[in-house]
């Protein structure tokens, strides 16, 4: 079977880097802070994703999937965007909060994240902007901390 772009766990380590780069740049961007917030809530999205594939010992997303095959639901990694559900996949291979502090509340804002951002044309601050992006920093540096 032909692999997808963006399926291996090379095109998402390459992804959740590039994302995180595009998404902090377009944060100090007067008015495209909402386009930030976008592509750091996706940098999340693929280093829980890589997380996964490692602690599977997997390359592709869909080996991670067939691994995990009625645990998780269909299609929980290849077309589930939801932060929280992938969050949930990731905590059942080992990332674990194990207290509520920084990497909690962190959590708590990103989580608050959907793919639908990149139509939504809410007005938001560069307060709000800035906000969102400390608490991916947060939960990034932490997610890759326990992929080691």
């Amino acid at each position: 079977m032909a692999r997808k772009p963006g399926d291996t766990l090379a095109d998402q380590e390459q992804a959740r880097r590039e994302r995180r780069k595009d998404g902090r740049a377009l944060i100090e961007q007067k008015g495209r802070e909402r386009g930030g917030m976008y592509l750091l809530g996706y940098a999340i999205e693929c280093a829980l994703k890589c997380y996964v594939m490692r602690k599977l010992r997997v390359t592709t997303l869909g080996d991670a999937e067939r691994l995990l095959e009625g645990e998780h639901g269909e299609n929980c990694l290849t077309r589930d965007h939801s932060l929280e559900r992938l969050h949930r996949v990731a905590q059942s291979l080992g990332l674990v909060m194990s207290a509520p502090g920084g990497v909690f509340l962190a959590s708590r804002e990103v989580f608050k994240w959907s793919v639908d951002w990149r139509y939504k044309y809410r007005k938001v601050t560069p307060r709000d902007g800035a906000y969102f992006r400390d608490s991916v920093e947060t939960l990034y540096r932490w997610i890759e901390r326990e992929m080691r």
